[in-house]
Parts: structure tokens; C-alpha cells; sequence
């Protein structure tokens, strides 16, 4: 399969088409996230299966053309996890990477050693992802999610690949059209041992489009 096949379905309006079919790179979107994004908040969550961890969440608000470019155009994250799982691996770093400047300088994480957040945010399991519904930090309104379970089966994005994966083919192939991205470091000790709850999750996206 060639990502230069991907394309949209009719159910796709024509004025997101003509951001998402031309997209930049992905270097020049992750460029783009970081000069617009708004930091809404940042957290540390402890670790609900694996006492002793805990890791650092930060919730950003961009463009919906911009999100779209980031989350469902071929040279956006879900397209270098297309590519291959090692290409997402690598490009997902990159970017958490890049917006951790400005996620320290937002200082909305307090009495934390910069140190402790960024070994969270640069460990091989931190991930960017959109904000899904239930997954937010308690009591925060600012991080609520916006993407829920698809109201049904209908193809957005047409890749070869992700509209015939089973048995959940609804949710890589939908293109959601939002504003939340969430960055969430990974689950360390003290020690700094890492806990990675979802070892496959490259793999799952590469296959499915989804985790």
C-alpha cells in the first residue's frame, strides 16, 4: 500500500479537502503546533496498575485545519505510523520532543523538578494523541476530551489499509475534526524504571489507525 493513494471519502467537506490533501511536512506541521499551540494544562498522574509510577500530561489547543493536518492527513502523526511503526515511534518523539520547551515554560506542572518532567516526556513510551472523553485529569475542565466512540461505520479516511482492518475497522478510519491534542510523558519509578502500559501501541496504529 502507498500512502500517496490516501485519500477522503464524500463524507470529507471540500474546504477540509483542500488543506488535507496538499499537506507541508510533517516537520513543518509539528513547527506550526508549536508557535499556535495553546498550553490549557499539564498533570501528574500516578500510574492506576503499577504502584510506585506516575508521568507527566499536558492538554493543547490548536486550529481544527491545523489538527487535521496533525492527526489525519498522510503526512500527519497517524501518517508516519502508517509508514511503519518504527517511522511513528520516531516521529512522535520529534514531536513531543519539540513542544517541551514550551510545555516546561508554561509552568502549569509546579513543585516538580524540570528534570523529572522531561525523562517522562523523552522516554520511549510518551505519546501524543487527541483527547479522548473519560481520559481527562479529574477535576480539570480545561483537558476534557472531545472524541468519543464513532456513531458509525462510515469510512473517512480511504488508506487500503485501515477502512478493511478488523474488528474495530470504525475507528482508524474516521478523520475527526477537532481541537485537543494530548501529550502524555511516560509512566517512571524513582529510579526511573519505565512501565509501559500498551507495549504494542505502534503496531496497533500501523495496522488499524487506532489504540
Amino acid at each position: 500500500m502507498n500512502i500517496e493513494t490516501w485519500t477522503y471519502s464524500e463524507t470529507i467537506c471540500d474546504s477540509r479537502k483542500v488543506v488535507i490533501e496538499n499537506p507541508p511536512s510533517f516537520e513543518e506541521i509539528v513547527n506550526s503546533i508549536v508557535e499556535e499551540a495553546i498550553i490549557l494544562c499539564g498533570h501528574e498522574q500516578i500510574c492506576c496498575v503499577r504502584d510506585g509510577f506516575s508521568r507527566f500530561a499536558y492538554c493543547i489547543k490548536v486550529s481544527r485545519s491545523l489538527f487535521d493536518l496533525f492527526f489525519n492527513s498522510k503526512n500527519g502523526l497517524r501518517g508516519q505510523y502508517f509508514l511503519s511503526a518504527d517511522t511513528g515511534i520516531k516521529k512522535n518523539g520529534l514531536f513531543i520532543h519539540s513542544l517541551t520547551p514550551a510545555l516546561l515554560s508554561s509552568n502549569t506542572v509546579t513543585a516538580v523538578p524540570n528534570q523529572r518532567i522531561v525523562r517522562s516526556l523523552s522516554a520511549g513510551s510518551a505519546k501524543a494523541w487527541l483527547a479522548e472523553y473519560e481520559k481527562h485529569q479529574r477535576g480539570c475542565d480545561k483537558c476534557t476530551g472531545e472524541w468519543g466512540s464513532p456513531q458509525d461505520k462510515v469510512a473517512e479516511i480511504l488508506n487500503g489499509r485501515w477502512e478493511n482492518y478488523r474488528p474495530h475497522p470504525y475507528y482508524g478510519r474516521k478523520a475527526p475534526y477537532l481541537t485537543k491534542i494530548r501529550i502524555f510523558g511516560a509512566f517512571l519509578n524513582e529510579r526511573g524504571e519505565e512501565f509501559d502500559p500498551k507495549p504494542n501501541r505502534a503496531q496497533e496504529i500501523h495496522d488499524s489507525g487506532w489504540t
